[in-house]
């Protein structure tokens, strides 16, 4: 005689005792994910701008020439349209105008990017929709020591020179020029989805050009170059 096989198998009742306790447990990580992938999205975020300031420096080094970072729109493809704006560091209502950072080798050095005289050397994506940021950029000027700081309120080009310095490009009557004051430039991020607790980590270039990323408030800054 043929031995039956015995059919195993999960009954319903089974079935939705798993589901429920599968979503009680997703219920309760929930909350800490989002604040991880919230963390980790502003976490990378300040990573790219602060590479896309060490890529501009040593650019400008290499070229002999002004290296200017300023905004760029993305297009609904998720491309940079080619732009630049130094409303994203002045304009703090306008999202569309932090969608990405652009840096470029100014070769004529008359502070707008010519795609036929200007070298495009990167662009980095802030946020990939308009108008719907996911990381809310803000810059301030802060002492030498970065703490005193006031939010920038005006548009204005950031700059690298040859010498590796670093400071804002101004129209001085009719000709511009980097003024390389002893005033240190905080770029914040911040999750803008956040509601409670929201997570922000700092770009803090002196003006010596020297780039470190920093966490906490801006009158205590812990950062990567005190090993704090």
């Amino acid at each position: 005689m043929k031995n039956k096989q015995q059919i195993k198998g999960f009954t319903l009742i089974e079935l939705m005792v798993t589901v429920v306790v599968m979503a009680i447990m997703a219920a309760i990580a929930y909350p800490s994910m989002s604040k991880f992938i919230a963390k980790m999205r502003v976490m990378n975020r300040t990573q790219q701008v602060a590479n896309l300031f060490r890529y501009a420096k040593g650019e400008a080094v290499r070229m002999g020439v002004p290296v200017v970072i300023c905004g760029d729109t993305v297009r609904s493809d998720g491309r940079p349209s080619g732009n630049c704006t130094s409303d994203v560091f002045g304009n703090a209502d306008d999202d569309a105008k932090k969608s990405a950072l652009k840096a470029f080798a100014d070769k004529n050095q008359n502070g707008a990017y010519e795609s036929a005289n200007d070298i495009e050397l990167r662009t980095i994506s802030i946020n990939g929709k308009i108008n719907n940021p996911v990381v809310w950029m803000s810059i301030k000027y802060c002492n030498i020591s970065g703490s005193n700081c006031v939010a920038a309120t005006a548009p204005v080009q950031l700059a690298f020179v040859p010498s590796g310095k670093f400071g804002v490009q101004k129209d001085v009557a009719g000709k511009l020029t980097v003024d390389l004051s002893k005033n240190t430039v905080l770029i914040s991020l911040t999750d803008a989805r956040a509601e409670k607790d929201p997570h922000t980590r700092h770009v803090k270039v002196s003006p010596s050009g020297q780039v470190d990323i920093c966490v906490g408030s801006d009158d205590d800054l812990k950062c990567d170059n005190n090993k704090k």
